[in-house]
Protein backbone atom coordinates (compact mmCIF):
# COMPACT_ATOMS: atom_id res chain seq x y z
CA UNK A 1 0.00 0.00 0.00
CA UNK A 2 1.13 3.49 -0.55
CA UNK A 3 0.64 6.96 0.66
CA UNK A 4 -0.05 9.64 -2.29
CA UNK A 5 3.57 10.54 -2.52
CA UNK A 6 4.01 7.12 -3.43
CA UNK A 7 5.47 5.84 -0.35
CA UNK A 8 5.08 2.18 1.37
CA UNK A 9 2.81 2.65 3.97
CA UNK A 10 1.91 -0.03 6.61
CA UNK A 11 -1.41 -0.05 8.84
CA UNK A 12 -0.65 -0.39 12.24
CA UNK A 13 -2.86 -3.76 12.57
CA UNK A 14 -0.72 -5.32 10.10
CA UNK A 15 -3.56 -6.85 8.53
CA UNK A 16 -3.77 -10.55 6.37
CA UNK A 17 -5.42 -8.82 3.84
CA UNK A 18 -3.01 -5.86 3.27
CA UNK A 19 0.11 -8.25 3.44
CA UNK A 20 -1.73 -10.35 0.72
CA UNK A 21 -2.31 -7.54 -1.31
CA UNK A 22 1.34 -6.35 -1.10
CA UNK A 23 2.52 -9.89 -2.23
CA UNK A 24 0.31 -10.03 -4.80
CA UNK A 25 1.37 -6.79 -6.11
CA UNK A 26 4.85 -7.92 -6.12
CA UNK A 27 4.49 -11.18 -7.53
CA UNK A 28 2.84 -8.48 -10.46
CA UNK A 29 6.43 -7.16 -10.77
CA UNK A 30 5.52 -3.83 -8.96
CA UNK A 31 9.01 -2.20 -8.38
CA UNK A 32 8.44 0.53 -6.56
CA UNK A 33 6.41 -1.20 -3.43
CA UNK A 34 9.19 -3.59 -3.97
CA UNK A 35 11.97 -0.99 -3.14
CA UNK A 36 9.61 0.64 -0.61
CA UNK A 37 9.68 -3.04 1.20
CA UNK A 38 13.08 -3.37 1.01
CA UNK A 39 13.98 0.61 2.34
CA UNK A 40 11.14 -0.49 5.25
CA UNK A 41 12.72 -3.57 6.67
CA UNK A 42 16.42 -2.80 5.46
CA UNK A 43 18.19 -1.92 8.55
CA UNK A 44 16.10 -3.94 11.03
CA UNK A 45 16.51 -6.84 9.37
CA UNK A 46 20.53 -6.20 9.16
CA UNK A 47 20.49 -5.18 12.54
CA UNK A 48 18.33 -8.72 13.57
CA UNK A 49 20.84 -11.12 11.86
CA UNK A 50 24.16 -8.72 12.93
CA UNK A 51 23.62 -10.35 16.24
CA UNK A 52 24.23 -14.07 14.46
CA UNK A 53 26.83 -12.72 11.98
CA UNK A 54 29.02 -10.15 14.13
CA UNK A 55 29.49 -8.22 10.97
CA UNK A 56 27.65 -5.45 9.31
CA UNK A 57 28.61 -5.83 5.55
CA UNK A 58 28.08 -10.03 5.74
CA UNK A 59 24.43 -9.02 7.69
CA UNK A 60 23.71 -6.71 4.66
CA UNK A 61 24.56 -9.08 1.97
CA UNK A 62 22.26 -12.00 3.74
CA UNK A 63 19.50 -9.42 3.69
CA UNK A 64 20.59 -7.97 -0.02
CA UNK A 65 20.64 -11.93 -1.46
CA UNK A 66 16.81 -12.63 0.64
CA UNK A 67 15.52 -9.66 -1.43
CA UNK A 68 17.00 -10.06 -4.68
CA UNK A 69 15.91 -13.80 -4.32
CA UNK A 70 12.28 -12.62 -3.54
CA UNK A 71 12.40 -10.32 -6.88
CA UNK A 72 13.73 -13.41 -9.26
CA UNK A 73 11.49 -15.39 -7.81
CA UNK A 74 8.11 -13.05 -7.27
CA UNK A 75 5.92 -15.08 -9.87
CA UNK A 76 5.86 -18.10 -7.57
CA UNK A 77 6.60 -16.22 -4.32
CA UNK A 78 3.97 -17.14 -1.73
CA UNK A 79 4.89 -16.74 1.86
CA UNK A 80 2.84 -18.71 4.06
CA UNK A 81 2.89 -16.24 6.75
CA UNK A 82 2.84 -12.54 7.14
CA UNK A 83 5.40 -10.18 5.68
CA UNK A 84 7.36 -9.08 8.35
CA UNK A 85 7.88 -12.46 9.84
CA UNK A 86 8.89 -14.24 7.05
CA UNK A 87 11.54 -11.54 6.60
CA UNK A 88 12.83 -12.19 9.35
CA UNK A 89 12.19 -15.95 9.70
CA UNK A 90 14.47 -15.85 6.05
CA UNK A 91 16.86 -13.56 7.50
CA UNK A 92 17.41 -16.24 11.32
CA UNK A 93 17.44 -19.14 8.36
CA UNK A 94 20.10 -17.64 5.93
CA UNK A 95 22.35 -16.03 9.16
CA UNK A 96 21.74 -19.50 10.63
CA UNK A 97 23.57 -20.96 7.04
CA UNK A 98 26.38 -18.33 7.58
CA UNK A 99 27.31 -19.51 11.24
CA UNK A 100 27.00 -23.12 10.37
CA UNK A 101 29.41 -23.01 7.11
CA UNK A 102 31.48 -20.49 8.37
CA UNK A 103 31.93 -21.34 12.15
CA UNK A 104 30.96 -17.88 13.37
CA UNK A 105 31.12 -17.00 16.67
CA UNK A 106 28.16 -14.81 17.62
CA UNK A 107 28.02 -11.91 19.13
CA UNK A 108 25.26 -9.98 20.29
CA UNK A 109 25.41 -6.22 18.77
CA UNK A 110 22.86 -3.87 21.18
CA UNK A 111 24.84 -1.16 21.77
CA UNK A 112 23.04 1.45 19.65
CA UNK A 113 19.61 1.27 21.03
CA UNK A 114 21.24 2.00 24.69
CA UNK A 115 23.31 4.54 23.80
CA UNK A 116 20.07 6.42 23.29
CA UNK A 117 20.59 7.01 26.90
CA UNK A 118 23.28 8.88 26.73
CA UNK A 119 20.59 11.42 25.07
CA UNK A 120 18.86 12.17 28.18
CA UNK A 121 18.24 15.53 29.14
CA UNK A 122 20.27 15.99 31.81
CA UNK A 123 20.68 19.60 34.18
CA UNK A 124 24.36 19.68 32.64
CA UNK A 125 25.80 17.82 29.89
CA UNK A 126 28.78 17.39 31.23
CA UNK A 127 31.61 14.26 31.71
CA UNK A 128 30.16 13.12 34.90
CA UNK A 129 26.77 12.64 33.28
CA UNK A 130 27.67 11.18 30.57
CA UNK A 131 29.99 8.40 32.53
CA UNK A 132 26.55 7.35 34.31
CA UNK A 133 25.05 7.16 31.16
CA UNK A 134 27.68 5.22 29.89
CA UNK A 135 27.84 2.67 32.97
CA UNK A 136 23.64 2.55 32.96
CA UNK A 137 23.96 1.36 28.89
CA UNK A 138 26.58 -1.13 29.86
CA UNK A 139 24.46 -2.56 32.74
CA UNK A 140 21.44 -3.01 30.47
CA UNK A 141 23.62 -4.87 28.17
CA UNK A 142 24.96 -6.70 30.48
CA UNK A 143 22.11 -7.66 32.00
CA UNK A 144 20.79 -8.73 28.89
CA UNK A 145 23.41 -10.76 27.67
CA UNK A 146 23.44 -12.43 31.09
CA UNK A 147 20.21 -14.42 29.95
CA UNK A 148 19.57 -17.84 28.68
CA UNK A 149 20.19 -17.52 24.47
CA UNK A 150 16.67 -18.24 23.88
CA UNK A 151 14.95 -15.98 26.10
CA UNK A 152 17.91 -13.44 25.00
CA UNK A 153 16.64 -13.78 20.77
CA UNK A 154 12.89 -13.54 22.17
CA UNK A 155 13.09 -10.68 24.39
CA UNK A 156 15.51 -8.79 21.41
CA UNK A 157 12.88 -9.09 18.88
CA UNK A 158 10.01 -7.78 20.93
CA UNK A 159 11.99 -4.84 22.65
CA UNK A 160 14.38 -4.06 19.67
CA UNK A 161 12.75 -5.26 16.64
CA UNK A 162 9.26 -5.01 17.86
CA UNK A 163 7.52 -8.14 16.68
CA UNK A 164 4.77 -8.90 18.36
CA UNK A 165 4.16 -12.24 20.34
CA UNK A 166 2.91 -13.75 16.96
CA UNK A 167 4.95 -12.68 14.59
CA UNK A 168 8.10 -13.78 17.01
CA UNK A 169 6.34 -17.42 17.72
CA UNK A 170 5.78 -17.57 13.74
CA UNK A 171 9.78 -16.32 13.49
CA UNK A 172 11.61 -18.97 15.90
CA UNK A 173 8.45 -21.88 15.60
CA UNK A 174 6.79 -21.88 18.63
CA UNK A 175 3.84 -20.87 20.66
CA UNK A 176 2.87 -17.74 21.35
CA UNK A 177 2.21 -19.33 24.91
CA UNK A 178 6.37 -20.26 25.00
CA UNK A 179 6.76 -16.52 23.93
CA UNK A 180 4.82 -15.07 26.58
CA UNK A 181 6.03 -17.23 29.33
CA UNK A 182 9.97 -16.66 27.85
CA UNK A 183 9.22 -12.97 28.09
CA UNK A 184 8.00 -13.13 31.11
CA UNK A 185 10.76 -14.69 33.24
CA UNK A 186 13.30 -12.47 31.24
CA UNK A 187 11.55 -9.24 32.38
CA UNK A 188 11.46 -10.91 36.22
CA UNK A 189 15.46 -11.71 35.63
CA UNK A 190 16.34 -8.37 34.32
CA UNK A 191 14.59 -6.17 37.17
CA UNK A 192 16.52 -8.55 39.36
CA UNK A 193 20.08 -7.80 37.60
CA UNK A 194 18.69 -4.32 37.24
CA UNK A 195 17.45 -3.22 40.70
CA UNK A 196 19.75 -0.15 40.76
CA UNK A 197 19.32 0.96 37.59
CA UNK A 198 14.88 -0.29 37.45
CA UNK A 199 13.63 3.52 36.71
CA UNK A 200 15.47 3.47 33.23
CA UNK A 201 15.38 0.15 32.24
CA UNK A 202 11.56 0.16 32.97
CA UNK A 203 11.57 4.04 31.30
CA UNK A 204 13.44 2.65 27.78
CA UNK A 205 11.29 -0.48 27.12
CA UNK A 206 8.48 1.24 28.28
CA UNK A 207 7.22 -1.63 30.85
Amino acid sequence: MQDESGNFKMNGDGSENQDANIIRDIQNGDRVLFANIFHTHYSGLCAFVLRYTGSFEVSEDIIQDIFLSIWQNRKTWSPATGLKPYLYKAARNSALDYHRHNKVKRKWETESRYLELSHVESPEDNLKDREANKEIASAIEEAIDRLPESRKIIFLLSREDGLTYKEIAEVLNVSVKTVETQMGRSIKTLRQYLVEYLPFFLLLFQF
